[in-house]
């Protein structure tokens, strides 16, 4: 009887540790900073519509904003408005509507501004952009992203 209560417990004390560690070990999600901010161009006017995203260069998290008719966004990564992981990001901004977009959309979209501004290509590119970000570990934080001027947007 002693025997078997032994074998018992060295059976159940393995697979308790286990299920312990297990449990312990689950995926956490990285700290984000809650960060907010505007995207003008090369000229100070505010970017209406579209999306600001940036990618983090330490672990390629990605956290993105929309851009509204202020060219004010609010970032999400894991959660709608949790912010951006701290540290250095590249940023890219993309234009508000696909060039294929049906009538409905290009008439809403005209609503947020009377001459929407045609973006660079290069913007839309990390590689490309030549914008980058540091998001500080501690926060909230709020951005101002100038975007350069580029050769192939209209002037």
């Amino acid at each position: 009887m002693r025997r078997d209560r032994r074998t018992l417990l060295m059976g159940i004390t393995p697979i308790g540790l286990i299920l312990g560690l297990i449990s312990g070990c689950g995926p956490t999600t990285p700290t984000t900073i809650p960060v907010s901010g505007i995207v003008m161009d090369f000229d100070g006017s505010p970017i209406s519509g579209g999306l600001v995203e940036l990618e983090s260069q330490t672990g390629g998290i990605n956290a993105r904003g929309e851009l509204n008719a202020k060219g004010e966004f609010q970032l999400s990564t894991f959660a709608t408005g949790d912010g951006a992981v701290p540290g250095v990001h590249r940023v890219i901004v993309l234009p508000p509507i696909s060039p294929y977009a049906g009538a409905s959309v290009l008439a809403t979209h005209r609503t947020h501004s009377a001459a929407p501004r045609r973006l660079s290509s290069r913007l839309a590119d990390y590689r490309t952009s030549e914008l980058e970000v540091t998001i500080p570990a501690t926060g909230p934080h709020r951005l101002t992203i100038r975007l350069p001027r580029f050769d192939d947007q209209a002037k």
